[in-house]
């Protein structure tokens, strides 16, 4: 599918995406290869289709900023910073997400793996991979609750796994843990702690499920503190 090709999509997808920017053919992403990546979109009765590439569909992000409007006038947000934590080993790569963040810094971070610049005492994200996560819930598990009870304290916390639920909920080649037990306590996580987890199947969805939750809490958080209300467009979200 060719760039004039898509022509007649734009409009409909600009409408669907109300606060994305993206006008014209000419915005629309391609991978390296100069080949157009379209999502496949669904919406209630309205949908949309391309075909699409079978490179990183991530690739997309990069092109993809949130847009905020008030009376149809595009407001100019700042880009944050995300911190990534110099403890973090392993550390998601958030370096295709250039139109989220104005940079990513290494810092030694109070609590959690990653948060946003100036936003470290209200926003926090623990990463674990399932061995992680299987230990801190048994081995580590006083050290582990005693972290979930603080970042109950911060506004805006999550949890992500870089595993499914079904991987959660079957039998563990290398421990002799009971699944349930780890699930039971994720659920107790959510509705005692009220601390919200996530599941990523791979290592770059997850990369792209915390720089999304990252980016818009900090375009709220900029929002609210500029008098212009938590909501990104008039009558929407």
């Amino acid at each position: 599918m060719t760039r004039s090709e898509t022509e007649r999509f734009v409009p409909k997808l600009g409408d669907f995406f109300g606060t994305l920017e993206l006008k014209s053919a000419s915005d629309l992403p391609t991978n390296r290869h100069g080949i157009l990546i379209l999502h496949v979109i669904h919406c209630g009765s309205f949908s949309a289709s391309s075909y699409i590439c079978q490179d990183l569909l991530n690739d997309t992000l990069r092109f993809l900023r949130l847009m905020v409007e008030r009376g149809g006038t595009k407001l100019k947000t700042p880009l944050p910073v995300l911190l990534v934590d110099t403890r973090e080993q392993n550390p998601l790569d958030f370096s295709r997400f250039t139109g989220w963040f104005a940079g990513i810094e290494r810092k030694a971070l109070k609590l959690g793996d990653y948060s946003i610049a100036g936003l470290e005492d209200i926003c926090v994200v623990e990463r674990k991979d399932l061995s992680d996560l299987i230990h801190s819930c048994t081995t580590e598990r006083c050290v582990f609750i005693h972290r979930l009870r603080q970042m109950a304290q911060y506004p805006h916390r999550l949890l992500l796994i870089t595993s499914t639920l079904s991987q959660i909920k079957s039998p563990y080649s290398h421990a002799g843990v009971n699944p349930n037990r780890i699930i039971q306590s994720l659920i107790a996580t959510l509705a005692g702690l009220q601390v919200p987890f996530l599941c990523s199947e791979t290592h770059e969805l997850g990369e792209e499920l915390v720089a999304s939750y990252l980016y818009q809490v900090h375009l709220y958080h900029w929002l609210e503190a500029n008098g212009y209300g938590r909501f990104l467009t008039d009558n929407d979200l």
